[in-house]
């Protein structure tokens, strides 16, 4: 719900009013934010307890681009829309930060049993440092740490981080004693606050430029308020089973992925007008997108045990190095057991690059109406997405034509003086 909630589609989130209405969606605002900031430290403490073999990590990443490449084929069959960047952001989805959400929890996956290794003193150093940092950015209402949208792969895993530097710390009864009072003061403290700030805003700045100062999830007050939950829970958590087989994953990506985002937020915000109603179908979606998530999880690990391929996928992938100075010596061998794949990708490239470049007319181009670029610079910089899809087709090509004469290095000289006539053909009629 708070990925969606304060989308700019939904009329009531733009802080285009200053009410009782905002005052109330500030309080809810405030309410998602701790249950969002607790869940992530929740996430933290198990991804910390468990030692996940490298399988799960690279299977998490590969299950990111199926919802990717799944909402991607959606949109193609349910609206007929089909935009060559989606299909990137689902094929790429963390070199193209598509959900920061998604990359740090297989970040936190792969990196964070390391906490185990370290005593208990550093651990405790380090979740306060944490902390201090949100408060800091807080008081001085600064993006000191590139933090402030939340958006971002490091706000995530700061927090987690919290979550599994504050594991298993038993509090005595005094102190559970002060962190419920001062708790549950900082938490009506910081609610008034948000609540105040829309007003506060318009008033001094005569806009709503500060009105969610204490309403975002970088606030360190609500980070307080998430960390004295989570230190009140006496080691337990909450949900293990489904954090370690994939189902609350499954439904944070079905829920975060920014294509299927809009089609949730887009229908709440077309069907329902009143202010009450529209949150409680918010809510229902929310549910609804949890079940499914946990469902298709389900079915997805029936899949992956059933398919034949399974066992040499995961013998594959324990074989790979598990230091960083054993990776050069197993890419040698990767590429001369490889190279004749490799060779075809890469001429497939080269000639995706010569035939694009065949299409221009003369050596400078002038995208930008103010800025001319050598055309070889414009293309390899701008248009990447057009040379690796144009790479994929000439690779195709390429397969088809062996297939056809079961000869490797006939099939590539057949193609490569192919693409370079069709791209001089190209350029013949742009020129004509």
């Amino acid at each position: 719900m708070n990925l969606w909630m304060w989308d700019s589609q939904l009329q009531f989130s733009n802080y285009s009013e200053n009410n009782l209405k905002m005052a109330v969606l500030q309080l809810v605002h405030v309410i998602l934010i701790i249950a969002e900031l607790w869940l992530l430290m929740q996430l933290g403490r198990t991804l910390k307890r468990h030692r996940l073999c490298r399988t799960r990590v690279v299977t998490t990443w590969l299950v990111l681009v199926a919802y990717g490449a799944g909402s991607v084929l959606l949109q193609l069959v349910w609206k007929n829309q089909f935009y060559f960047s989606d299909l990137l952001n689902a094929v790429f989805p963390i070199t193209r930060n598509i959900f920061p959400l998604a990359t740090a929890y297989i970040i936190a996956m792969a990196t964070f049993p390391r906490v185990n290794e370290l005593s208990e003193v550093n651990r405790r150093f380090l979740g306060k440092v944490l902390v201090g940092m949100f408060l800091v950015a807080t008081v001085f209402y600064n993006d000191l740490w590139g933090i402030k949208d939340s958006q971002n792969v490091l706000f995530y895993l700061m927090v987690m981080m919290v979550g599994a530097a504050f594991d298993g710390i038993e509090l005595p009864d005094h102190w559970r004693r002060f962190v419920k009072r001062w708790g549950t003061v900082t938490l009506l403290v910081t609610a008034v606050l948000a609540m105040l700030m829309p007003t506060i805003s318009v008033t001094i700045h005569y806009d709503m430029s500060t009105a969610n100062r204490f309403s975002n999830l970088s606030d360190g007050l609500l980070v307080l308020v998430a960390l004295g939950m989570f230190l009140l829970q006496k080691n337990q958590v909450i949900g293990e089973h489904q954090i370690l087989n994939g189902g609350i994953y499954s439904s944070l990506v079905l829920a975060g992925l920014p294509l299927l985002r809009s089609h949730y937020v887009g229908f709440a915000a077309g069907h329902v007008g009143n202010l009450g109603l529209k949150i409680l179908l918010v809510a229902i979606i929310a549910g609804a997108v949890m079940v499914v998530g946990f469902v298709a999880n389900w079915c997805l690990r029936r899949l992956y045990s059933s398919l034949a391929i399974t066992q040499h996928y995961e013998r594959w992938v324990e074989e790979l190095p598990s230091h960083l100075m054993e990776w050069p010596a197993w890419l040698k061998k990767f590429c001369h057991r490889h190279w004749p794949a490799l060779t075809a990708v890469e001429v497939a490239y080269g000639l995706a690059v010569i035939s694009n470049l065949l299409m221009f007319t003369s050596w400078k181009v002038n995208p930008a109406g103010s800025m001319t670029f050598d055309n070889y610079i414009y293309l390899l910089t701008a248009h990447q997405g057009t040379l690796l899809f144009t790479t994929l087709l000439i690779w195709l090509v390429f397969k088809l034509v062996q297939s056809l004469v079961k000869r490797y290095w006939l099939a590539l000289s057949i193609v490569v003086p192919l693409i370079i006539i069709w791209g001089n053909g190209g350029l013949l009629i742009g020129l004509s």
